[in-house]
């Protein structure tokens, strides 16, 4: 039992830090080709001015040479092969929660898309003079997908596994966030939205699954009756 859960440990570590290793590939180690095209940011006036004044602050406000790595890392734990990568962590450990986890984390991936396909906001790079993007990101910028993925990893684990995961977790999210200003990708309302709306779906959809699979594993083991003779 002691070999098993060491062998446990060792396997998520690995597993967080190939993950953590593909993210970083897969963001900022590839060619990034930016296709300009001609598109409006539709949002509200008093929304876009919001976004603009605070993101000009940050993103080339705040940018130096030795806090862009800091943030290059931090926005790894909003990548989808790293939060695949924590799905199999808790998989490995939990079957069963693992599961409900990965179903929450797929339904709130789709709407991610949904909304991006609904909203087609331009990324601030695009729409905002002098901001400079750091990242690589080809879809529409509404809401931010690293934000509301990790966000609703730590709604799930609060569900799951209590509050101080939960908080940890939302503290990570926030990080995240912010990291998506930092590197231009992002305006703060896509941020904002993507944070709030993953912590709620995860912290709703999770007991809604969990439910469903409880009463499916006491069907599933209740013992059928026993033969009547004849």
């Amino acid at each position: 039992m002691v070999r098993w859960k060491a062998f446990q440990d060792g396997l998520s570590i690995t597993i967080v830090l190939v993950s953590l290793v593909l993210e970083y590939w897969f963001d900022f180690s590839r060619d990034c080709y930016v296709i300009q095209v001609v598109l409006r940011d539709n949002f509200p006036s008093f929304i876009s001015q919001f976004d603009k004044m605070v993101l000009i602050w940050i993103n080339p406000g705040l940018l130096s040479k030795s806090l862009t790595p800091v943030m290059v890392f931090l926005t790894l734990f909003g990548g989808i092969i790293f939060v695949a990568g924590l799905v199999s962590v808790v998989l490995l450990r939990d079957r069963r929660k693992g599961v409900i986890l990965a179903i929450t984390l797929v339904f709130s991936i789709v709407l991610t898309y949904l909304f991006k396909e609904l909203f087609m906001r331009p990324r601030p790079f695009m729409t905002i003079p002098g901001v400079i993007f750091l990242a690589c990101s080809f879809s529409p910028s509404f809401p931010s997908g690293h934000a509301m993925r990790i966000s609703t990893v730590a709604g799930v684990l609060h569900r799951l596994y209590g509050k101080r995961v939960g908080y940890i977790m939302l503290l990570l999210s926030v990080l995240v966030g912010f990291s998506r200003l930092y590197l231009g990708v992002h305006y703060p309302s896509d941020v904002i939205f993507g944070v709030a709306s993953g912590y709620l779906i995860g912290y709703g959809v999770a007991p809604f699954i969990e439910r469903r699979l409880f009463t499916w594993d006491k069907i599933q083991d209740t013992p059928s009756p026993p033969d009547i003779p004849e």
